[in-house]
């Protein structure tokens, strides 16, 4: 399950969702299908497509890109750049939100950044 929510005043979205990746460890595809849970709207299936594409040993370009069928529905693609070690990895990229007809207003892109750290319980207890 996926929970979205862009404020604290506003409904949220939540997304039952299943994906798969697929590829080799220098470049990889990302395919994923979900079905949105919202008031007021049936419930429509989501698409998420979005790949990586190794540029050294500890760093990959980075796609991702989410379509919702239902009406008036935004899309939202993420390019950037992943840059990871063994336990830690943080992405640096531009967000780009796209109304019902594939266009935009406003600010073009949205800086992001995420921090993912890997915690290995199963190494710390068997030594």
């Amino acid at each position: 399950m996926i929970y979205f929510n862009g404020t604290s005043s506003s409904e949220g979205l939540t997304i039952g969702y299943a994906g798969g990746t697929f590829g080799t460890p220098r470049a990889s595809l990302t395919t994923g299908v979900g079905v949105v849970f919202k008031k007021n709207v049936n419930q429509t299936p989501m698409i998420m497509l979005g790949g990586e594409l190794r540029a050294d040993n500890n760093i990959k370009f980075i796609s991702e890109n989410w379509i919702f069928t239902y009406k008036d529905a935004p899309a939202f693609s993420l390019m950037g750049v992943r840059v990871f070690g063994p336990q830690l990895a943080v992405d640096f990229a531009l967000l780009k939100i796209w109304d019902k007809n594939m266009s935009t207003s406003g600010w073009p892109f949205i800086p992001y950044a995420s921090f993912t750290f890997n915690l290995d319980f199963n190494d710390k207890i068997s030594k």
